[in-house]
């Protein structure tokens, strides 16, 4: 007669598998410690440049190594010129709005030419309104010679209250550069305001 034995799987305690602590390498407390607080470190700094927008990975990366860091600049620029801009030819017309209240109120200027040349005669005439007695209106050019003052100009028609100012005088100027014309309507207590048309 035979004899059977059981089949045995052997001591448990030398099949079960290690764990997760147990694969761990043998380290004191103290260094584990270290490594925990530097990769919460990493965690942190990680965080907070991904949720900054003043740093980049680029300027990051740029700054470690010494390199340079590009400067912006502004890839927008206006086109050259090479002549000066143009502000149109022979007769022009200027509407003014706005002004100081209780102050003469200039509310049309008008340039007989606009473009004179050298030598050549120009008439400016100005609608100036006010509820006193307008004293004058003085002119004022603004050229490549600098500031020059015309000399006053003269009531032509309407009244000294709502009227219009004319003068003319002899185009010695040029205005490749720098080109306005300031008016100023005075009252009888010499007090005006000032009007001033850009065309260069």
């Amino acid at each position: 007669m035979d004899t059977v034995y059981p089949i045995t799987r052997g001591d448990p305690a030398l099949n079960k598998k290690p764990s997760f602590k147990d694969r761990l390498p043998k380290l004191p407390l103290f260094v584990w410690l270290v490594l925990l607080f530097a990769l919460a470190l990493l965690f942190s700094a990680g965080i907070y440049i991904a949720v900054n927008p003043n740093i980049s990975l680029k300027s990051l990366f740029s700054r470690l190594t010494g390199g340079k860091q590009e400067e912006l600049k502004n890839i927008w620029e206006p086109p050259p010129t090479t002549t000066p801009p143009p502000f149109g030819t022979g007769k022009q017309t200027y509407l003014v709005s706005g002004g100081t209240t209780g102050l003469p109120h200039i509310t049309e200027i008008e340039l007989d030419p606009v473009d004179p040349a050298t030598g050549a005669n120009q008439t400016l005439s100005a609608k100036a309104v006010n509820d006193t007695p307008i004293k004058e209106l003085i002119i004022t050019l603004h050229t490549d010679k600098g500031d020059t003052q015309m000399p006053p100009l003269q009531l032509s028609s309407g009244t000294n209250t709502d009227g219009v100012w004319k003068g003319t005088w002899k185009f010695d100027f040029s205005f490749n550069l720098t080109y306005r014309i300031t008016a100023v309507a005075k009252n009888e207590s010499n007090l005006g305001s000032a009007v001033t048309i850009t065309l260069r």
